[in-house]
């Protein structure tokens, strides 16, 4: 039977480096790969029919990856997406027939499980499918944003939380294996041996020591902050954190057991709290544009009157 490797997370959580890895360790991502950039100089490790499938369901719901609000899983079951629908079992298709050991990897994936699992129901007969799920550390992924994109604190936040919990319960009883980015990058050789032997694929232990020797540079991590650390932020909500803790715990681990449980639990809270974390956002987004025009409708008003200034001392002056 022909196995699918599913590299679920947020964005700026890894997903990158981690699936960088497990290539090295035997899976095969395709030959569709999207290319390096400033924010991901080795690679992204996304295969581009994938990506453009998901940001095409994004569209087709009037969304964007970093949307703030909880997509509602009815949407992801309207009719209008069954063109896409067909298109993803297609796609997954031909890329299974490619290989034995497909995987592929985008953190919009895991915001549209529920679409894609029905995709995967409609082709049980023929592939088995296995969930990786890498989780980083919240205040990293803040770190990150915030470089590559700019992102508020409480924006990034928001979108870790709806990446890491909201889809969650989809996940457990299937095969889910859970990595925690931080240890990865401190135990890449045994993480990786770890995944494979939990998920019956074949590795090469000199790919894995060639991927820890020549590819891994933990130099271009933004940060990687121990628990300690993370557990010291201030402005890191405390859903947060308590989500990350029971993640770590289950570094190398199924998504199962008391960990699991106690995950479920939060995120039950975290969907009651999601809606008005989300509208109080919005309103300190709406907040800030306001200041930000008033405070250049000021600035241009004293530009134009610094310029008439200087228009009549450069008149008196010729004259």
């Amino acid at each position: 039977m022909k196995k699918i490797f599913v590299i679920l997370g947020m964005h700026r959580s890894g997903t990158s480096l981690t699936s960088a890895g497990l290539h090295y360790a035997g899976l095969e991502f395709g030959n569709e790969l999207m290319g390096a950039n400033a924010g991901n100089p080795k690679g992204h490790w996304e295969d581009n029919d994938v990506v453009a499938l998901n940001n095409r369901i994004l569209s087709q719901l009037g969304l964007a990856w970093d949307y703030s609000g909880k997509i509602e899983r009815d949407k992801l079951e309207l009719a209008e997406l069954d063109p896409l629908r067909q298109e993803a079992c297609a796609l997954i298709k031909s890329k299974v027939d490619k290989c034995d050991n497909y995987a592929f990897k985008d953190p919009r994936t895991v915001r549209l499980l529920p679409f894609w699992i029905n995709i995967f129901d409609r082709l049980q007969e023929n592939i088995e499918v296995n969930y990786i799920f890498v989780c980083r550390n919240p205040i990293d992924v803040c770190y990150s944003l915030a470089k590559r994109d700019n992102k508020s604190i409480a924006h990034s936040q928001l979108l870790w939380l709806h990446h890491n919990l909201d889809n969650l319960d989809l996940l457990l009883g299937k095969k889910t294996f859970c990595v925690d980015f931080y240890q990865f990058c401190k135990t890449p050789k045994a993480s990786l041996k770890a995944v494979s032997n939990q998920l019956n694929f074949d590795s090469q232990d000199s790919e894995i020591e060639l991927f820890a020797a020549e590819f891994l540079d933990l130099k271009l991590l933004t940060s990687n902050l121990d628990s300690f650390v993370t557990s010291q932020q201030k402005k890191l909500l405390s859903v947060c954190f308590d989500a990350y803790r029971l993640f770590k715990l289950l570094h190398l681990k199924r998504l199962e057991g008391a960990e699991a449980e106690q995950l479920a639990r939060i995120r039950k809270h975290w969907l009651i709290m999601a809606e008005p974390l989300a509208e109080q956002l919005n309103i300190i987004n709406d907040e800030i544009i306001l200041l930000s025009k008033q405070v250049g409708d000021r600035a241009l008003g004293e530009i134009k009157h610094q310029r008439q200034l200087l228009e009549r001392l450069l008149k008196k002056s010729a004259q």
